[in-house]
């Protein structure tokens, strides 16, 4: 069982680790029992930010390893307090990248 989130990105919240509310974190808060985000491109400086914030705590090379990794799992390298940074890394690239292509993104998200 997991919480997907769905719209112009999709994908599903890392289990035990990434709170449904992670997209908060870069700039847009989520409102309902699905939590719906709609990003535009005044969040861009506020997402690169916070991403860079992230990018100074985790290691880059392990990202695609924790990408490609099954929810929650430990994985060599990353230490277990980590995995919601890595979560939440590859979520705000996939946000940052929609916006780029396409100026908006807008997703809901499950509780």
């Amino acid at each position: 069982m997991g919480r997907y989130y769905t719209g112009d990105i999709e994908g599903k919240f890392c289990f035990t680790v990434q709170s449904s509310y992670a997209a908060d974190r870069f700039g847009c808060e989520g409102v309902a029992s699905h939590i719906h985000y709609n990003f535009d491109e005044s969040h861009i400086d506020i997402i690169e930010s916070e991403l860079k914030k992230i990018e100074d705590n985790i290691d880059l090379n392990d990202v695609k390893e924790y990408y490609e990794g099954t929810d929650g799992e430990s994985l060599s390298g990353i230490h277990p307090n980590d995995h919601s940074d890595y979560a939440d890394y590859i979520l705000g690239r996939k946000i940052l990248s929609q916006l780029r292509m396409n100026g908006a993104c807008y997703f809901e998200s499950e509780l």
